[in-house]
């Protein structure tokens, strides 16, 4: 793999280098803070729970319902 490949990541650190017009220091440190966040907490899909337990039993009583249709079909040989 070669070291100019397009697809690859590059981390870069920018580091400040400025001269205050007061005084004659250079600052030189690096800036790589983290921006603060808020706790974000998922949604729980408790809709799509009651939705599927509710077509799943709606097919369990379907088919139990029909035990005999189900039992000549399946039987047939």
């Amino acid at each position: 793999m070669r070291q100019n490949d397009s697809y690859q990541t590059r981390v870069a650190v920018s580091q400040g280098k400025r001269k205050s017009s007061t005084s004659k220091r250079v600052d030189t440190t690096t800036s790589t803070s983290k921006a603060t966040q808020t706790v974000y907490r998922k949604k729980k899909p408790v809709g799509k729970m009651v939705l599927f337990g509710a077509m799943s039993i709606a097919a369990y009583l379907f088919l139990f319902s029909n035990e005999t249709l189900v039992t000549q079909t399946f039987t047939l040989g």
